[in-house]
């Protein structure tokens, strides 16, 4: 979990690092394309986010790419590195090759028994439970935000997107809230919400895939959140014809609980008897039957709903300008592989006087750095360290109040450049993260001409995760 930086604030076009592939997702600010580092040969995937589209906050996904790296468990997606140039934000990120939640259980749902589901939402308590004790919040629990990490339904279930994540002293309420209003907390709602509104949105998740459909429903979101609110939940104990176990009845209801001081924690939700299974005959025969796909279905329908999407001409627009920049780089990269060895080695000489002799040289920006934090696999080069050898991150945590919208009030019930000459590539080396400065951290560029992006021969930056503060080489 590398963040690279030169000496002068100046790194690697993310292109140098990483062979860039094919479009593998989109969501509504950006895009998921395969990346293939150029040194290990590790892949991986780069969300790619147009810093000036609409609703696009910078600061918010720096905040999300800081977070991310924060964080180590099996239950939740990895980050690597992150760039940053005029126009978009790479995040370098492990490649899930499963499915979505909603799309494996639909396609296998033969195999999607009741104790299957109950081992998924399983892998989310130990997600929700390791996030408290780093004292983050995620603030967006919904099915779109989990995929299997490959296409077997057994493997490992993780958290996607932190967007909307910050951090939360114990003791601490947000006055703000953020997330998808069929999802949010009561507590939330008015502004009062912590890690336990987490543990409510896990419960609206469980309903989906309970009875297909979700515990509040409104045309607008202010009529939604009023509901939250003031109407008390239904648990059938029937769905579609089929009854619904009591020990995942007794869970969702646990889950639902509208007072948060009375709400299921996720330390007694790992011992409760839907997660932990039984020995009686009766418990064992009911959770190896499967689960009711019309029920599946119609919850895949109505999560895609309220997914929110990118604009076509949004999303055709951010597409052109990422093959404009790409297209500029090449021609760029062609113009200065004319320079002479003489220069590189001098280059080169500079670099190893003032940081220290490189291992093994290489292209990719001087992505091969001694300890430096990049994706690798088995047989990379032993240069390229473990991402998780190289930080230590526990001494570098910072509150943060992240929000979308306004929350509503207490009370809320009664609510209804082009260089002259060829440039020098500076050396690349790895950023210690350091405290956050007041006014830290890259500077938002803005489209010059409507727009036209900027050349990349100005070359990007990779986020100083932390905000601020110097390098410093290993």
């Amino acid at each position: 979990m590398g963040c690279l930086a030169s000496k002068n604030g100046k790194g690697s076009d993310v292109r140098d690092v990483y062979k860039m592939g094919g479009k593998i997702g989109e969501g509504a600010f950006g895009i998921i394309r395969s990346a293939t580092h150029r040194v290990t040969g590790a892949q991986c995937a780069c969300k790619i986010i147009y810093k000036h589209e609409e609703g696009v906050s910078v600061e918010e996904l720096r905040e999300e790419a800081r977070i991310m790296m924060l964080l180590n468990h099996p239950n939740i997606v990895k980050i690597y590195e992150v760039f940053e140039d005029a126009n978009f934000i790479y995040i370098l990120m492990e490649k899930l090759d499963g499915d979505e939640l909603l799309d494996m259980m639909e396609s296998a749902s033969d195999k999607v028994t009741e104790e299957r589901c109950a081992n998924y939402i399983g892998d989310v308590v130990k997600a929700l439970l390791y996030l408290k004790s780093r004292n983050v919040c995620h603030r967006d629990i919904k099915p779109e935000n989990f995929m299997f990490a490959t296409k077997d339904p057994d493997s490992p279930l993780k958290i996607l997107d932190f967007g909307l994540a910050a951090e939360l002293k114990p003791g601490e309420t947000f006055k703000t809230l953020s997330g998808t209003v069929h999802y949010l907390a009561p507590e939330v709602v008015r502004g009062e919400g912590d890690h336990r509104g987490d543990t409510w949105s896990l419960g609206v998740m469980l309903y989906l895939l309970t009875y297909g459909d979700l515990p509040f429903k409104g045309t607008d979101d202010r009529t939604i959140m009023k509901r939250i609110i003031r109407e008390p939940i239904s648990f059938p104990t029937m769905a579609a014809g089929k009854p619904i176990s009591p020990e995942r009845l007794d869970f969702l209801k646990q889950l639902l609980e509208k007072d948060p001081r009375k709400r299921i924690t996720p330390e007694q939700a790992l011992k409760h008897r839907f997660l932990v299974g039984s020995d009686d005959p009766e418990t064992l025969q009911r959770r190896q039957s499967p689960m009711n796909p019309s029920v599946i279905a119609q919850a895949r329908r109505k999560s895609e709903v309220v997914r929110k999407k990118a604009d076509q001409d949004v999303a055709e627009e951010r597409e052109q300008i990422l093959n404009t920049e790409e297209k500029l780089y090449e021609q760029t990269k062609r113009r200065y592989s004319r320079f002479s060895l003489a220069a590189s080695r001098r280059d080169r000489g500079e670099a190893e006087s003032q940081f220290g002799r490189r291992s093994s040289y290489g292209s990719g920006g001087g992505a091969n750095w001694t300890n430096l934090g990049s994706p690798s696999v088995a047989g990379a080069s032993p240069s390229v360290a473990s991402p998780s050898k190289i930080l230590n991150v526990r001494k570098h945590r910072n509150s943060i109040h992240n929000s979308r919208f306004e929350a509503l009030p207490a009370g809320a019930e009664d609510l209804a450049e082009s260089p002259k000459s060829p440039p020098k590539s500076p050396p690349s080396f790895h950023l210690v993260p350091s405290a956050s400065k007041e006014g830290g951290g890259l500077e938002s560029s803005t489209l010059q001409d409507g727009m036209t992006p900027k050349s990349p021969d100005k070359k990007s930056k990779r986020v100083s995760i932390l905000g601020g503060g110097e390098g410093r080489a290993n």
